[in-house]
């Protein structure tokens, strides 16, 4: 029986002469994948690309959520401003119609305080508590105190 130095990958058997074949890799066992390997790995790619445009659709939508939001504040805020100049100021609610196929309601109420105020910085002031809020769904409410001072009629 004769001993061969057999090279099985990078290791050097010293075995018998009829088992240096037995022992060498198949070529096919060294190159390319198995379909099963390459199914599996077709797999998993799709769900990590299906994941990436799923979150790509979820911050498209919540961007123009927000974007729908920032205008509503801008438009409370606006309504807010142009309450006592060109929305007059008189006790109850109006809806006042705003771009955009958008509403305002606009609550306007005598402000009532547990303080109590010195009727020399009141004089002629009446004090209201005015309320916008903008009918779309997450906008906020607004709210503000208004001093009015009606000036005696002139006879």
């Amino acid at each position: 029986m004769t001993i061969q130095i057999c090279r099985t990958g990078k290791v050097f058997h010293e075995i018998p002469n009829n088992w240096c074949q037995a022992l060498r890799p198949h070529p096919s066992d060294e190159e390319g994948f198995v379909l099963i390997e390459v199914i599996a790995s077709l797999a998993i790619l799709s769900f990590a690309i299906v994941a990436i445009l799923q979150m790509s659709q979820t911050s498209a939508s919540n961007q123009h959520i927000a974007g729908q939001k920032i205008i509503a504040a801008l438009a409370a805020r606006n309504t807010m401003e142009r309450i006592g100049v060109t929305i007059p100021i008189s006790v109850g609610t109006q809806t006042i119609e705003l771009a955009n196929s958008n509403r305002a309601v606009v609550s306007i109420e005598p402000w009532t305080s547990e303080s109590e105020l010195s009727t020399a910085t009141l004089n002629d002031l009446s004090l209201y508590t005015v309320t916008v809020v903008v009918e779309k769904e997450g906008s906020p409410a607004l709210s503000s105190l208004r001093a009015v001072k009606y000036a005696p009629a002139i006879q």
